[in-house]
């Protein structure tokens, strides 16, 4: 048995059932078969080693797309100020991180509508929870589990990316005001947000790459965007990528 590691669940994404470290976290202590947790981080390990092997090609093929098309990589396009302020970070200026955060929830579902609309995607109701999947009629598309996968790992960090943005802002600024509370570091937070950005690109680069002409044109767009965050994220947390997190980067 393996033993629990410390604070381990400060720098997860949330999504236990992909996670490889289920059986040294603390949330998993008084787990009823702790040998079934090892396998199954065995397993999601490997998925993800899998799933995430051409990421440095995907992300020197997504920057070569946007210099031919001259993109600005330190702006955003279209993202809305709101009069009102998030709830972690009260009246504190953050820049433009977390309205680009919000717009990237937009292509998600800017992108279901369109591939819903065309019956290229469906939802599969034979499973619980619900999932969005490709439609039967492109089941001849090459690696479908992949490209399911890929929708699924869209939709799961939707929402989450924004969360994970604004507690990594927030927690940088407490830490900038000499806060002695026991938050997680910003560096660490920065970390497994850019982990959660990289695995939401590969996933639009399989969909991207596997519909070709009959895409809904939202892919390139985001991304590029989800590449603009990345860059902007190292930026303002250089140290981020060197950071060892508990368990996610020393086991």
């Amino acid at each position: 048995m393996k033993n629990i590691i410390p604070d381990i669940y400060l720098y997860c994404d949330g999504w236990c059932d992909k996670c490889g470290y289920s059986s040294v976290c603390e949330v998993n202590t008084f787990h009823d078969d702790r040998n079934n947790l090892t396998l199954h981080d065995e397993n999601n390990l490997k998925f993800w080693s899998d799933f995430m092997k051409d990421l440095i090609e995907i992300k020197d093929s997504v920057i070569s797309l946007g210099d031919k098309e001259n993109v600005d990589w330190n702006t955003y396009d279209g993202i809305q100020r709101r009069t009102r302020h998030d709830l972690f970070q009260g009246k504190k200026v953050v820049g433009d991180l977390l309205p680009a955060g919000r717009l990237y929830e937009d292509f998600v579902d800017d992108w279901i509508d369109a591939m819903g609309e065309n019956g290229k995607i469906v939802v599969d109701n034979n499973v619980s929870p619900p999932e969005f999947k490709v439609s039967e009629k492109y089941n001849s598309l090459k690696n479908i589990d992949k490209i399911n996968n890929s929708i699924g790992i869209l939709i799961y960090y939707q929402l989450k990316i924004y969360l994970k943005l604004s507690r990594t802002l927030y927690t940088s600024n407490k830490e900038k005001d000499d806060d002695n509370s026991d938050l997680p570091s910003s560096n660490g937070t920065a970390k497994t947000l850019i982990e959660m950005l990289e695995r939401s690109l590969v996933s639009w680069f399989n969909i991207y790459d596997a519909f070709g002409d009959e895409a809904s044109g939202i892919e390139k767009k985001a991304m590029i965007h989800l590449i603009k965050l990345i860059k902007n994220i190292e930026k303002d947390f250089p140290d981020a990528r060197d950071y060892i997190r508990p368990g996610f980067d020393e086991l």
